[in-house]
């Protein structure tokens, strides 16, 4: 009878315990069916337009307004905007502006609520999604780190191609992190990542070389880069930005930052309040304009002033007197 009772019990755990494995294994299950039924949030044409592209494209924003679909607050408000072939731009503005939220919609991630945007004059909705990312190389504040090797890692973003390691050293010297690759073990085979044997693990500056190499290794007609630079210091951004000419060639680059000592050097600087857009122009038009975009400017610029003022006190060092102009 005990033995029969202990046998029982046995039985009854056990049974238990593949009902509560059961379980655990249905919310996974269903956590996955979630995610396959999710809409997308864009709806492709069943007869898309391709454009065969063999140069940077004419992009127009017109009219285009955006919410996103759990908020109530309009992200962009009524934008007009064009982006010429091969124009150099700078997307400037206060966070929470619609910066982002503008090379969202480029990209085609989402799709406006009213209004639309014309690549070459075709309405974005009407082309082949698929092939209009294919010109891309977007770069977003939030990108991916892959635990590959180098060389693995930046020719991702052609990943149903193989690796050209020409592309990839040109890509890298693009971008800076050939400075650092260089100086690892194994250099370009070197392994990303800390869990794998003999892996290095990046800092987050250059993590974010790494990935712009990347986007650079694209080589996409048109280039995005969403706060490129924010994690490296000022000196490496300088050097950066002036391999990024050459690097972007003759294809569009928009370049989202709020570091305004390089958007002097663009064709066009575009700024955004609220997520309408306020100014556009060179950033001499703008600084004689006096609005939004030189408070900004002047802003930052007096905080770099402060700093090294500072360092200099710390140093011991009084600043220097600037000399008085002779009047005739």
């Amino acid at each position: 009878m005990i033995s029969a009772l202990g046998s029982l019990i046995g039985s009854m755990n056990s049974l238990l315990g593949q009902f509560a494995t059961q379980l655990e294994r249905n919310l996974f299950a269903t956590d996955i069916f979630k995610i396959l039924d999710t809409k997308p949030f864009v709806v492709r044409d069943p007869n898309p337009i391709k454009l065969h592209l063999s140069e940077p494209p004419l992009i127009e924003f017109r009219n285009v307004t955006f919410k996103y679909p759990s908020r109530d607050t309009v992200i962009l408000d009524n934008v007009t905007l064009t982006i010429k072939p091969g124009e150099k731009i700078a997307l400037v503005g206060m966070n929470g502006a619609g910066k982002s939220t503008l090379v969202k919609l480029l990209a085609r991630i989402y799709d406006p609520d009213t209004g639309a945007i014309f690549i070459n004059g075709v309405d974005l909705r009407k082309l082949d999604t698929d092939e209009w990312t294919s010109y891309l190389s977007v770069l977003l504040q939030d990108y991916l780190a892959y635990d590959l090797s180098v060389s693995e890692s930046i020719a991702i973003s052609r990943s149903v191609e193989p690796v050209d390691m020409e592309r990839v050293i040109e890509a890298s010297t693009y971008s800076g992190a050939n400075e650092f690759i260089e100086d690892w073990e194994h250099k370009y085979e070197q392994q990303l990542g800390k869990e794998y044997y003999g892996g290095v693990e990046p800092s987050k500056g250059q993590h974010q070389k790494i990935a712009l190499a990347r986007t650079i290794y694209r080589k996409g007609f048109v280039m995005v880069l969403d706060e490129p630079t924010a994690a490296i210091d000022a000196l490496s951004e300088m050097r950066i930005f002036e391999q990024m000419e050459k690097a972007s060639n003759k294809n569009t680059l928009i370049v989202i930052t709020h570091r305004f000592n390089t958007t002097q050097f663009l064709d066009q600087i575009i700024v955004l309040d609220r997520g309408k857009v306020t100014e556009e122009g060179t950033h001499a038009e703008l600084m004689k304009l006096g609005g939004l975009y030189k408070a900004m400017f002047d802003s930052q610029a007096k905080v770099f002033l402060d700093e090294a003022s500072n360092k200099q006190k710390e140093a011991g060092h009084k600043p220097r007197r600037q000399p008085k102009l002779k009047t005739a």
